[in-house]
């Protein structure tokens, strides 16, 4: 008796975190790459502040999702963001996207799979022959092909996400 009433607590306690989740996805979305940028932000104001231990610790942990060329980053406070100039771009841009998704909910279609692959191309060339040192690539095209990216990336998921976030909460009694 005992093991199957856990069982029943753990399939309600799942259902409960899914529908949160479903209610609430956009505004973490959102919430997560503006802190994402609020991060990559605060570790030169830390390490301006004297905050030298804690800001190398979360200079660090960008580490897992970029490379941080100094000489790909931007300074602030005369020392590098946690983020490249591409990922500050592309989280911003997302960040950005989302919160217009949210003003505009419910009227925007998905964008179609080969325009979406249509705006990697810009990214691929500039990133592809910048690793191969064909050129340097410079702030400007960065920004530019981070931000394409990061917009056209929640144009594409953010319609299908919502889809399937009201499928869900319309399952509900």
């Amino acid at each position: 008796m005992a093991f199957g009433s856990s069982i029943q607590r753990a399939v309600d306690g799942a259902e409960t975190v899914t529908l949160w989740l479903a209610r609430h996805w956009l505004a973490l979305a959102n919430s997560a790459f503006l802190l994402a940028l609020l991060g990559a932000m605060a570790v030169p104001t830390m390490r301006w502040g004297g905050l030298h231990e804690p800001a190398d610790l979360l200079f660090r942990a960008y580490q897992l999702v970029c490379h941080q060329q100094p000489e790909r980053s931007f300074f602030l406070l005369g020392y590098p963001m946690a983020f490249c100039q591409r990922d500050v771009a592309t989280y911003g841009s997302l960040a950005l996207a989302g919160l217009l998704f949210a003003r505009f909910r419910g009227t925007i279609s998905p964008l179609p799979w080969r325009w979406y692959l249509l705006s990697l191309v810009p990214m691929g060339i500039d990133g592809l022959t910048q690793l191969f040192g064909l050129r340097e690539s410079c702030w400007e095209l960065r920004l530019l092909t981070g931000g394409l990216f990061g917009i056209t990336t929640a144009w594409l998921a953010y319609p299908y996400l919502d889809r399937f976030s009201k499928a869900v909460l319309e399952t509900q009694p």
